[in-house]
């Protein structure tokens, strides 16, 4: 990962592309055992091609930066399924982070305690107002309420919640059971968070930092990263996106 901490770097790959149709037997094939059975759960194709071809983009992405083979890395899960290695050959204190949605996936991992990262579609027809009274603060409905401009606000609420949802997973906990103990503020570009419990205790002192990204009109990306390295609470996170299609190419033609 790029030493600079003011900066994100996440792995992208589309899983309805060419290469994923074709290679999806392929990369199926390379995933262990309890891998292969949670796929086989998922009786919608394209949530079982989502899931295999991001368990695949996370393994290859954290081989490659923790210089281990493939079949090395071993998973754990949290109380909500947040996965952390486990691997006895594998030393690291990496944070790592994946999402999807729609034909979009996304990795990211950073040497630092807590990294969570969440990306979404817009979906016009939904009730954004009646979303945000029921998961957000007050004041985020509020300063949603108050811009006028329908797309502005569309755009808002995906900020809020992408950046609610990469906060819930870096801390590893539930989005549905404290909404409202989170509460952000995006102003010139800083992005600031009030945390309540449970979300404060799994932060600590050092705070975190987020940065958000526009991909395309209607896709956005956020990024949660523990302030480690103290850069500056509310510093925007600069989000460098990477295909992934080259290197999930070559591992599988091996």
């Amino acid at each position: 990962m790029a030493a600079d901490q003011s900066q994100a770097i996440c792995w992208f790959f589309l899983s309805d592309s060419v290469f994923a149709l074709n290679g999806y037997d392929r990369a199926f094939a390379m995933l262990p055992a309890d891998e292969k059975h949670r796929a086989l759960e998922k009786s919608h194709p394209k949530v079982r091609h989502k899931y295999v071809w991001g368990r695949v983009l996370m393994r290859a992405r954290l081989s490659a930066e923790l210089n281990c083979t493939f079949s090395d890395l071993v998973f754990d899960y949290g109380p909500h399924g947040k996965p952390h290695l486990s691997s006895p050959s594998v030393t690291s204190d990496f944070s790592f982070s994946l999402t999807h949605t729609d034909n979009f996936i996304a990795f990211g991992a950073a040497p630092a305690k807590l990294y969570g990262i969440d990306a979404e579609r817009i979906r016009p027809h939904r009730d954004l107002v009646k979303i945000a009274a029921a998961m957000f603060s007050e004041g985020e409905s509020q300063n949603l309420l108050a811009l006028s401009d329908e797309r502005d606000r569309m755009r808002r609420f995906y900020e809020l919640w992408t950046l609610r949802e990469a906060t819930v997973k870096s801390c590893g906990l539930s989005l549905f059971s404290q909404p409202k103990a989170l509460s952000f503020e995006i102003r010139e570009g800083a992005i600031t968070v009030s945390l309540d419990e449970p979300f404060a205790a799994r932060v600590g002192e050092a705070g975190l930092n987020f940065g958000t990204e526009w991909i395309e009109p209607d896709l956005v990306l956020s990024v949660a990263k523990s302030n480690d390295h103290r850069i500056g609470a509310g510093e925007h996170l600069s989000i460098h996106l990477k295909p992934a299609e080259d290197q999930l190419r070559h591992l599988l033609d091996r």
